[in-house]
């Protein structure tokens, strides 16, 4: 049996580590779609050929939709270099038996690490601060009040 895998797109400086371990296999053939274009083939009229008969996807921006996933014919999992799977349509590859994976603790550190700095921009007002002293507009009044976190109490609105 020949194993297909086709990697569409992705932004780290190799996938040295995945290619190792998927030559374990035996008869693999692997599709680094980084190496025809310069970051990945990321839309479908790109990677249609490449990827209608693999066995496995391997995905990171690349929009994998219902068209795309019609077009497959051997395909057994796509799995996304992320953590969401928004790129991905999950019910169409459910409807085909196609698994899809993702990476769930992808930039988890990354994410929060942001997030708190979003915080601290907002709350201090920097990017008003910012904007104002650039145009040679500063005025205290643009920012004030500003409150002290320790003072504040923090609310998560998830939608």
């Amino acid at each position: 049996m020949n194993f297909k895998v086709v990697f569409t797109d992705y932004y780290y400086p190799n996938n040295d580590q995945e290619i190792k371990i998927l030559n374990q296999l035996k008869d693999v053939e692997i599709i680094d779609c980084t190496k025809i274009k310069k970051g990945g083939l990321k839309k479908e009229e790109e990677f249609i050929n490449y990827v209608k008969d693999a066995d496995a996807i391997i995905v990171q921006t690349a929009k994998i939709s219902k068209k795309t996933i019609e077009k497959l014919t051997k395909c057994k999992i796509i799995c996304r270099y992320a953590i969401g799977v928004d790129n991905i349509d999950v019910e169409e590859a459910k409807k085909r038996n196609i698994i899809v994976s993702n990476v769930p603790e992808y930039c988890i550190e990354e994410v929060s690490n942001t997030a708190i700095a979003l915080l601290f921009y907002c709350l201090r007002k920097i990017g008003i601060a910012n904007h104002s002293l650039r145009k040679n507009m500063w005025s205290y009044d643009k920012i004030y009040p500003i409150h002290r976190l320790s003072t504040l109490t923090l609310g998560l609105i998830f939608w």
